[in-house]
């Protein structure tokens, strides 16, 4: 979907701007990187950058399979334990 419609929002692949927000939040602090964590517009290709780094890309190379396999598995343990602390 990122890369037939890179621009549609995030919202219409089923995430919501809170799981953009997480991990732009976890890749700026573990990473060093800059991503805007106030953003509230998030297009689908911004979400997969993210997933793709959280699983390893280092946006050197075109985001592949095995990154956005990874970033996904990352995703879900970054989610379940914002879950579990947020409800804490």
């Amino acid at each position: 979907m990122a890369e037939r419609q890179p621009d549609i929002p995030v919202e219409q692949a089923g995430y919501i701007i809170q799981d953009y927000q997480m991990m732009a939040t976890y890749l700026n602090s573990s990473r060093g990187l800059n991503f805007d964590l106030h953003k509230q517009k998030v297009t689908i290709a911004e979400f997969a950058l993210l997933i793709s780094i959280l699983g390893g890309n280092h946006k050197r190379k075109k985001v592949g399979v095995r990154s956005i396999w990874n970033g996904l598995r990352d995703f879900k343990i970054l989610q379940d334990a914002f879950r579990v602390f947020s409800s804490a």
